[in-house]
């Protein structure tokens, strides 16, 4: 209720109607951009202020068998992935724990399990199957071993399979230090038919780089009624992400990772081993530089000697792209010989040696990872054979070899900023205390990709609003200009951090067709502004087919 109210409060402020901003405030209600804004930005998740990771909660979604699961296809080889279907209960997966102990045995009529827990899932109902149940409003708390499992998941998920009509579903995920990853609130799942069905069995999940070590499960609004779940699922390693829009090939030895995607210690010596691929960490597709950029080697040739390098500079302000390359192999000796990777567009330059790395980890480093800086032994040797590359005559290819006399090798390929990119800054910025308040997209807007929005600048600890529409008719608003059209407006309230910083993650869903324009523009409670409301430029989102 007291977001509500501060919700009503800050749309009063910016001229927007009670009616309007109740809408707004309420998060189950963005009706204006009907199917996107409901699968996109109804499962983002607010990253928690002094948190620079991201948590992305998924679904709900349908679910009849493991197959549904949104994970079902990834790849956790360099990590554990468990699922928990409760058919053998009271034995649990291994580092998994719940508080209650009522799971539903197979005799009980309302026993309301997966589907296809049975073998059939199209028959409509699991007899005599297993699910876990819960009664009242206290819900149960999901717990997890890291001394057991060796880390803490980052992928955690269920099946929502009986809840009470009217009710809401809520999970909440906590990090490694106990503390919040927001939440999720989930309404409309119960069906009234507490003997089986199908109709609510549905999927949340929640995705936290940094690690997820607790998630309470409820149903608010239930009297005594309680919910059943099925299907625990929970997992860490490394995803791969689809190749970036600016990588064309690559060789199989490079497995691409979205850094959104990896533990926060992933680039840490030790953390992530493996003689079989060397990681491309994909850090940012498209970034403004604040200040100068160093590089090792800006030109077509052969790099196999510290004497072959030919230092140049990338001046601030200019826009690139930045790809990390990482290998942590197991055992010391293990080399890669003629690995490459080819762009759509120029390479920039290579930044290999350690000093330079460690600058640079500042300008183009991925805010949810923890860089190695400092260590001695990150950049390469550049010994003839091996820790030594080339650029192509075009700038577009780099063919490194690697050889591990350290700890690790790594080095830094930047390119020019990739022009596939689907989000553009459409001006409109109003300043406030801290100048013009900057908003930035990154994610490639593709089908089930991470994406994110990150407000920069903006007022410390001050209610922001998300203005979102599906097309553009700019008109004026306090002072400056507000882009996204009213007609088709949806609004959130929201708050930025004790820096002035705000961001979310969201997922792009599969129901939206190619070249769908989505537009975004902050307001920001602003003394500073010239009527009290600080304005974000605005941005553009063309989604990718």
């Amino acid at each position: 209720m007291q977001v509500l109210l501060s919700a009503i409060a800050f749309f009063r402020t910016i001229g927007i109607s009670e009616e309007s901003s109740r809408r707004a405030a309420n998060r189950d209600v963005w009706p204006c951009l009907g199917h996107i804004a409901r699968a996109a930005f109804l499962s983002l998740t607010v990253v928690m202020a002094g948190s620079d990771l991201q948590a992305q909660y998924l679904g709900p979604t349908p679910y009849l068998s493991a197959t549904d699961s949104p994970w079902s296809g990834l790849d956790f080889s360099d990590g554990y992935f468990h699922l928990e279907d409760f058919e053998s209960a009271p034995a649990l997966k291994p580092g998994l724990s719940l508080d209650t102990f009522d799971f539903s045995v197979p005799l009980f009529p309302s026993a309301d399990s997966v589907d296809g827990d049975d073998g059939d899932p199209t028959d409509g109902n699991c007899h005599p199957c297993n699910a876990w149940w819960s009664g009242g409003e206290g819900g149960v708390m999901i717990t997890f071993d890291v001394e057991t499992l060796g880390s803490y998941p980052t992928h955690v998920g269920l099946v929502c399979t009986d809840i009470v009509p009217g009710a809401t579903f809520i999970i909440e995920g906590f990090n490694p230090s106990g503390g919040t990853l927001g939440q999720q609130a989930s309404t409309g799942l119960g069906d009234d038919n507490f003997s089986g069905g199908t109709a609510e069995d549905r999927f949340v999940g929640l995705v936290a780089p940094e690690g997820i070590s607790a998630m309470q499960i409820k149903a608010v609004g239930s009297g005594s009624g309680g919910l059943e779940i099925d299907h625990v699922q929970y997992g860490a390693g490394l995803v791969p992400a689809a190749p970036a829009s600016c990588i064309v090939d690559r060789s199989e030895e490079v497995l691409a990772v979205a850094a959104g995607m990896l533990p926060g210690s992933a680039l840490i010596p030790g953390a992530i081993e493996s003689n079989e691929n060397v990681k491309l960490l994909i850090e940012r597709e498209v970034w403004v530089i604040d200040d100068v950029l160093n590089l090792d080697a800006a030109a077509p040739g052969v790099y196999a000697d510290f004497g072959d390098l030919v230092p140049s500079t990338i001046p601030g302000g200019s826009a690139v792209s930045s790809y990390l390359v990482h290998f942590d192999g197991v055992d010391v000796g293990v080399f890669f010989q003629d690995v490459e990777l080819t762009f759509a567009v120029p390479i920039l330059g290579v930044i290999a040696l350690d000093v330079s790395l460690d600058v640079s980890d500042a300008l183009l480093g991925a805010p949810s990872i923890s860089y190695p800086t400092g260590e001695p032994t990150r950049g390469l040797e550049m010994h003839a054979q091996f820790d030594a590359f080339e650029l192509s005559s075009d700038m577009r290819t780099i063919r490194f070899d690697l050889e591990l006399t350290g700890k690790i090798d790594q080095l830094r390929i930047v390119t020019a900023a990739c022009d596939s990119d689907p989000w553009s800054n459409e001006g409109c910025a109003l300043d406030g205390l801290n100048g013009p308040p900057l908003l930035m997209g990154t994610g490639p807007l593709v089908a089930g990709s991470v994406n994110t929005l990150a407000l920069m600048h903006a007022a410390a600890l001050a209610p922001a609003a998300i203005f979102a529409s599906l097309t553009e008719s700019p008109i004026p608003f306090k002072g400056g200009t507000l882009k996204p059209s009213l007609g088709q407006l949806s609004t959130l309230v929201l708050a930025t951090d004790m820096n002035g910083e705000f961001t979310i993650a969201f997922v792009w869903p599969a129901s939206v067709p190619g070249s769908t324009n989505m537009y975004v523009q902050f307001a920001v409670l602003d003394a500073g502004a010239v009527q009290g409301v600080a304005l974000s430029n605005a941005l553009r989102g063309v989604s990718l087919p």
